[in-house]
């Protein structure tokens, strides 16, 4: 899933345009980002503002934090991640049709993070 303080409608535009296969969960009150300590001062151009570091938390099914990758670049991370995950190929990550170990949708899986909890 991905996390960001970005509304839920800009989150189901970028999931549309992007094709993600994965929920994305709106933080707006950064609750999320500073329980898991992305929330920070950043400095731009000479602004101190806070703000959303890029970072991945790997976590597995039994909700086990596998690995952090902090001030992640886009460029290769995805293959990265993959890598540590073991998993092979993009195409696990597709969405499942119901009843193969997944509900059935019923909406967009944009959601926020007050009615999700993490």
């Amino acid at each position: 899933m991905g996390i960001s303080p970005d509304s839920i409608s800009s989150h189901q535009k970028f999931r549309e345009k992007h094709g993600l296969a994965f929920p994305l969960l709106s933080d707006p009150d950064h609750e999320a980002a500073e329980s898991y300590g992305v929330y920070k001062e950043k400095n731009m151009y000479g602004k101190k503002r806070m703000g959303i570091e890029r970072s991945t938390f790997l976590i597995d099914e039994q909700g086990v934090l596998k690995k952090i990758f902090r001030k992640v670049r886009v460029n290769g991370h995805a293959e990265e991640v993959l890598r540590r995950s073991r998993i092979s190929r993009i195409s696990e990550l597709e969405p499942r049709p119901p009843g193969r170990g997944q509900p059935a949708s019923t909406g967009s899986p944009a959601y926020s993070t007050k009615k999700i909890r993490i």
